[in-house]
């Protein structure tokens, strides 16, 4: 009888320990995973606020069969910001900016518009040289309803 309550008992203990020893490897990998996924984010989020577009110009992104050896294509990058204060109409500011990273050339439009019935939009184109960004001196009005 005693000799059985060992071998129950020791049987007992070897599959906790075992269920144990999973439980660490299964956290360990979660841990590691959520670490790389952390390290990955901040070094993409390194770059903000930058400065100097050349950054950009030289990130690398997704390749398929479509692109070239040394294409490097053209990134299109929107930012916008809206506002309504109260009893007032809202206003949005926003800019696009299309990259083209073989040239190196910056082109795109800034704009600005109000919502109130009807949305009244005013667009300036804008260029980059010498990593400054400038309006031009055209500008659209656009009235949309």
């Amino acid at each position: 009888m005693m000799i059985h309550s060992k071998k129950l008992t020791l049987g007992i203990c070897l599959v906790l320990l075992i269920i144990l020893i999973v439980g660490y490897v299964i956290m360990t990998k979660i841990n590691s995973r959520s670490a790389q996924i952390k390290d990955t984010f901040n070094q993409t989020l390194k770059l903000y606020p930058t400065k100097n577009l050349d950054d950009f110009y030289d990130k690398e992104g997704f390749r398929d069969q479509e692109f070239d050896k040394g294409d490097k294509g053209t990134w299109i990058i929107s930012s916008e910001m809206n506002i309504q204060l109260k009893g007032e109409s809202l206003k949005s500011r926003g800019m696009i900016l299309y990259m083209n990273r073989n040239t190196k050339r910056t082109t795109g439009y800034f704009f600005v518009s109000e919502t109130k019935g009807k949305t009244y939009e005013k667009e300036k184109n804008i260029q980059s040289k010498w990593n400054i960004i400038k309006l031009s001196q055209r500008s659209q009005y656009k009235m949309t309803s």
